[in-house]
């Protein structure tokens, strides 16, 4: 046993000389690692969750309507969010045709290329190790992994908002040595990932933008940081895009809508929470502990006054940097009423970085043997080796049991085969269920609660017609009714809301009278 572990620190050891010879060895062995943890299996778990369906079907109703600006679900326009993921996930739907893999590649792709930037941003901050292990924890993390390999928001959001969290320091730090005209290219440079960061999910980008600015300027006693007008312009300019595909919805919707909409959604955000995105302000305390497993155990070593004394006496600038971009939307999102675990994606790349300077700190600070052995490459690469063996055969377990119990595909496939088989009609009663959106993959007729006698209606011109629906729904539809009479048209997963009904029985005779 004792061989066999030698025999393994000394291919660790061969490994990280060949790493840390080069950026270019660094980062390929980043991106390996990135496309290790985030591409296996990527399409094997069904699309089980609204959200996720929300971001997968609109992009095929692009392709289908050929109309690019109105983001649909079923038809009705979904203006929640700006379109960028919905064109990036078109644009992949019409090179490698529709699937849950496909879908999720773009995630996959943004997640990589965020771990390279986090290492080429942390060697412009450092030393080459450092960058290496930054990038390792941005890899290695729960959260990254996790939304790298969903159909979601938050993956692109967290690469453009590191690029321009980058392109901001990068100014400062040009300013600093009287280099202007370098330091507003950056400006203008880091305005571009901050369009698309915004085209994404905008005001979001800007907590994290304006904490970190704000934040190094006060820290630094820079006040003319705050009135540079080329820092603001930047920031103005980036809403643009966003801004021009608003006036295109308005002149295709009218601004009333669309307005409402996003009102609504940021009093939502910022006024209340919903039995979803609830919380107490140390709300976040478990997800930070939790998504870092086990980086966060160098968090103690963050608060020390030796490691600030240390890492300001290096470089003040982008230690204040790192930590107020890192605290500050943290603190603001713990107070903020709406809470979510993924909320603060935004602030891993900087963390990680600061852990990584940490680790270092440790290594070099402590002498006691357990954390020189704790802080080993050997140490390092068993981590990474349980990481790999999670997505490479816990993930695929756990993700092949949800889509069991909850994935709508199967119950939508065979269904559809019945109504096209039989040209029966279909309808959706009081649902609003993407995921089932997306593995129906056609625009039906879709009544609200309240259109209870429109159901009937139709239902009472075509008998043969399949109703998705909730049991609790087609109940008080009975209810209302007693001439009809329903059951399930197929045995679904219990876990699943909005399955396919049928009428079992209709009494004509009975409804005239």
């Amino acid at each position: 046993m004792m061989g066999l572990l030698a025999a393994l620190q000394t291919r660790v050891e061969k490994l990280w000389r060949w790493i840390s010879v080069t950026d270019r060895n660094a980062m390929i062995f980043l991106a390996l690692l990135g496309a290790a943890l985030f591409i296996p299996w990527l399409g094997l778990r069904d699309v089980i969750a609204n959200s996720e369906g929300q971001r997968t079907y609109p992009p095929l109703e692009m392709i289908q309507t050929g109309d690019w600006v109105v983001p649909k679900l079923n038809g009705v326009p979904y203006l929640k969010k700006p379109p960028l993921l919905y064109w990036a996930v078109a644009v992949t739907y019409k090179v490698l045709g529709v699937g849950e893999f496909q879908a999720r590649l773009p995630s996959a792709v943004c997640g990589i290329l965020f771990v390279l930037c986090v290492y080429y941003i942390a060697r412009q901050m450092g030393d080459r190790r450092t960058a290496l292990l930054a990038g390792t924890i941005a890899a290695a993390n729960f959260l990254t992994i996790d939304k790298a390999r969903e159909c979601q928001l938050e993956s692109p959001l967290v690469l453009f908002v590191t690029i321009a969290l980058y392109q901001w320091w990068r100014a400062f730090k040009l300013w600093e040595n009287g280099q202007f005209a370098k330091a507003r290219l950056s400006l203008y440079v880091g305005a571009v990932a901050l369009a698309l960061a915004n085209l994404l999910k905008i005001p979001v980008p800007f907590l994290f933008m304006l904490s970190a600015i704000i934040g190094t300027a006060v820290c630094m006693r820079r006040w003319k940081w705050l009135l540079w007008p080329h820092s603001w312009l930047a920031l103005i300019l980036s809403i643009g895009p966003v801004a021009l595909w608003a006036y295109a919805l308005s002149q295709r919707l009218g601004w009333e809508l669309i307005s409402s909409v996003w009102f609504n959604e940021a009093k939502i955000h910022a006024e209340k929470a919903s039995s979803l995105s609830g919380g107490p302000p140390w709300f976040y305390l478990g997800p930070v502990l939790g998504y870092f497993a086990p980086w966060c155990v160098l968090y103690p070593v963050l608060f020390m006054k030796k490691f600030w004394r240390d890492q300001i006496g290096k470089d003040r600038l982008t230690f204040h940097f790192l930590w107020t971009g890192t605290a500050l939307p943290l603190i603001f999102l713990s107070l903020n009423a709406a809470k979510e675990s993924d909320y603060f994606i935004s602030l891993i790349a900087l963390l990680c970085i600061l852990l990584a300077r940490a680790f270092f700190f440790a290594r070099e600070n402590f002498a006691h043997p357990l954390i020189h052995k704790l802080t080993s490459r050997t140490a390092v690469a068993g981590i990474l080796a349980l990481y790999c063996l999670g997505m490479w055969i816990v993930h695929p377990i756990a993700e092949s049991y949800d889509s069991r119990d909850r994935s709508p595909k199967e119950t939508v496939r065979r269904t559809l085969e019945i109504a096209d088989r039989d040209k029966r009609p279909l309808l959706y009663y009081d649902m609003n269920d993407p995921k089932l959106y997306f593995y129906v993959r056609r625009i039906i007729a879709n009544y609200e609660e309240s259109d209870g006698e429109k159901v009937v209606t139709a239902l009472r011109e075509h008998p043969n017609t399949i109703v998705f629906g909730e049991e609790d729904t087609m109940r008080q539809l009975t209810k209302a009714h007693p001439d009809m009479q329903f059951r399930e048209l197929l045995e679904t997963p219990e876990k699943l809301r909005q399955v396919p009904y049928e009428l079992l029985a209709f009494d004509p005779a009975k409804s005239a009278q």
